[in-house]
């Protein structure tokens, strides 16, 4: 009997502890986000939009980015924790491009020598092909803020403190988008409250 209720005393050490393993690191640094664009008809919409959402719940909150939680309202972040604001916006760009490459073409042609009398020619002569045109893909850029309680005569506000940039490239000729903008732009945000957080 003895055996028995330690083995099910194990088995339940065991339950916990794995649950307890998996649990999510704790919140030390929160962050909402904001984005104005052609998107949100250039209002200010809070909030993580459908990649951004995705990308977070793989990776946000875990690694290298521990601690670090998304917050639908800035408003519910404790006072206590450091709070970010990321406020970004997407956009197009077009940027022109010219192709240039070189080759070898053959050619041929009848010549006709003083005496009236024709032949038939041929060879090889380099040629260059140009094409150009114009690319159109999405950007992201922004800036990341922080909550000062002080500033503005104790009444707090945000005060920017970095320029947000997507670091990805979403278009490669001939290949379709290869990531989001605006998760790339999330990514850097991340990579930037990490560093600030760690100089604190």
């Amino acid at each position: 009997m003895k055996l028995k209720t330690l083995i099910v005393m194990a088995a339940t050490l065991l339950v916990v502890s794995t649950v307890l393993a998996k649990k999510e690191p704790q919140c030390v640094v929160y962050f909402a986000v904001v984005e104005n664009d052609e998107t949100t008809v250039h209002l200010s919409m809070a909030g993580l939009n459908n990649a951004q959402k995705s990308w977070y719940e793989k990776h946000g909150n875990r690694d290298k980015y521990a601690g670090i939680c998304y917050i639908a309202k800035a408003s519910e972040a404790p006072a206590s924790a450091p709070l970010y604001a990321v406020v970004w916006g997407e956009h197009s760009v077009n940027s022109p491009y010219t192709w240039t490459s070189q080759s070898t073409e053959q050619i041929t042609g009848t010549v006709t020598d003083q005496n009236g009398n024709q032949s038939t020619v041929t060879m090889n002569v380099p040629a260059t092909k140009t094409d150009s045109g114009a690319v159109n893909y999405r950007t992201a850029d922004g800036w990341l803020a922080v909550w000062e309680a002080k500033a503005k005569d104790g009444k707090g506000d945000f005060i920017p403190v970095a320029p947000l940039h997507s670091h990805t490239p979403t278009w490669w000729p001939g290949l379709a988008a290869l990531s989001s903008a605006s998760t790339s732009l999330l990514k850097d945000a991340m990579e930037q409250i990490s560093q600030r957080e760690k100089q604190r």
